[in-house]
């Protein structure tokens, strides 16, 4: 906990080019009972995907993409990219792991362009995308890039890459870099904190896209940046007032003489991912001792911190972890033991056909009964 507060907690000593004035979305209610995310005016439905089990089995899952009826799942336990459908069906796997051509050592990130339709596969040790058609039968071509970047997106001019805190040259300590489409770098943002080079947290996605724009957040502090022509110029800053972290203790812990600290639970210690839709600015983030999800309403301006626990609609189970979240969508994942204690409808604890006979009854209708070692279910929520 200490090292993720460590690399979350910079914002005394970041700084970022074209950062001049601070446009804030400010909490504005006290925090006391948090409201469940499906009481608000967020979520439009869901959709519950049983994946294919028996063509493939899945390891790590740390991000998923969509596009159109087709799910991306990277998987950094086995180093490879799984594409199924929406309904759950297996299509394809790109394993490609080696030293030669069309190969790659590591699989850092994947990202979509929704313009010409492809699936971008980020090679970091190897400074090359790998650009696939939507099925993942045909690589179309490798691009060259100029760094080595642990995640990417697609720009509507170019790309942005990010750094993960890694300095490659003294003379250019950003850690994101904007380039055209020719892969040459533009525009750079956000300088590197010293005291936490070459430290990154896994946990956080940095960058989100919305209709043309792309937006980066400096991970160590609430500031967001955003990527218009080929230019990145500051956007807005998180402002959850008496819950942002006290301006000592993050001296303390980034400056050159770091102190150990004991933090108070109630204070926002980082940011997981954020989103801009048509009617919200979301952040999914680590409060008081659990992950909720922060909306701050664009148009009323009112925000508030939501609760991610059970759905009691239609099924009864968990939110899920997020794992993808664009401007439309939110994609989580939940285990397949979990999804079965509630199919079979009881644990050792609790009767919850009785509680949740409804729910359950749903549940039955829609899929299959899972086993304990099945991939895990994908949660897809429709943001409104």
């Amino acid at each position: 906990m200490k090292k993720i507060i460590i690399l979350l907690c910079g914002i005394i000593l970041i700084s970022c080019n074209n950062s001049t004035h601070k446009r804030t979305i400010k909490l504005q209610e006290e925090v006391e009972n948090l409201p469940h995310v499906q009481e608000e005016d967020i979520i439009n439905n869901m959709e519950l995907v049983q994946l294919d089990s028996e063509s493939k089995h899945l390891g790590r899952i740390s991000k998923i993409v969509q596009l159109d009826n087709f799910l991306y799942l990277l998987d950094q336990q086995a180093m490879c990219l799984h594409i199924f459908t929406t309904k759950g069906e297996y299509v394809n796997s790109i394993e490609k792991q080696g030293h030669g051509s069309g190969e790659y050592i590591y699989l850092s990130d994947i990202f979509i362009d929704k313009k010409k339709k492809t699936i971008n596969l980020l090679c970091s040790n190897e400074k090359k995308v790998m650009v696939y058609d939507l099925r993942g039968k045909k690589m179309i071509e490798e691009k060259r890039i100029p760094k080595t970047f642990t995640y990417m997106a697609k720009t509507l001019n170019g790309y942005v890459g990010y750094m993960g805190n890694y300095t490659e040259d003294i003379d250019e300590p950003y850690n994101y870099f904007i380039l055209d489409e020719q892969m040459n770098v533009v525009d750079k943002c956000c300088e590197i904190n010293k005291y936490l080079e070459s430290t990154v947290n896994a946990e956080i996605y940095p960058i989100s896209t919305y209709k043309d724009k792309c937006n980066l957040i400096t991970e160590m502090s609430y500031d967001v940046f955003t990527v218009s022509q080929n230019r990145a110029n500051h956007y807005f800053q998180f402002d959850f007032g008496k819950y942002n972290l006290p301006k000592q203790v993050l001296k303390d812990l980034t400056g050159p003489f770091k102190q150990d600290k004991e933090f108070d639970p109630k204070y926002v210690y980082y940011i997981y991912r954020f989103q801009e839709t048509e009617k919200y600015i979301l952040a999914y983030l680590y409060f008081n001792t659990q992950n909720v999800l922060y909306a701050y309403d664009k148009k009323s301006k009112k925000s508030k911190f939501l609760e991610l626990s059970f759905n009691m609609k239609p099924y009864f189970l968990e939110f899920g972890k997020i794992v993808g979240f664009d401007d439309c969508k939110i994609h989580t994942l939940i285990s397949a033991c979990d999804v079965r204690e509630i199919y079979i409808g009881h644990n050792r604890y609790n009767d919850f056909l009785s509680l949740y006979p409804k729910q359950i009854k749903n549940l039955r209708e829609r899929i299959s009964e899972p086993k304990d070692s099945d991939n895990p279910f994908i949660m897809i929520y429709n943001l409104k």
